[in-house]
């Protein structure tokens, strides 16, 4: 019962590497085009974090007034940090499976 938990302290941050590897994997990406993927990936952060900033104004309730400022930050770092590790993990994955690739020719 406890498991779960404790184990997504470790394996959430490692999302967005995990997320670009299968992506970088199964599209056989160069590395070149997996920054497409990272990207891809913080963009899609983007409307959820905005929609957050946006009911955090209307709804004093949601966010302490001391944490407003703070939220805009932290989205930023949120969404650089999904497509820094998405970008990573495209590269590793595209590396393998075009390696894979290579050795099954």
């Amino acid at each position: 019962m406890f498991i779960p938990p404790v184990i997504h302290w470790v394996s959430g941050p490692l999302g967005p590497l995990v997320g670009g590897f299968f992506g970088g994997s199964s599209a056989r990406v160069r590395p070149s085009q997996a920054p497409l993927i990272g990207i891809l990936m913080g963009l899609f952060l983007i409307v959820p974090l905005a929609l957050l900033i946006i009911a955090s104004s209307f709804a004093d309730w949601l966010i302490p007034q001391s944490l407003r400022g703070l939220l805009g930050v932290l989205a930023l770092i949120i969404v650089l940090y999904t497509s820094i590790m998405g970008t990573i993990g495209a590269t590793i994955g595209g590396a393998l499976a075009l390696r894979q690739t290579r050795n099954e020719k």
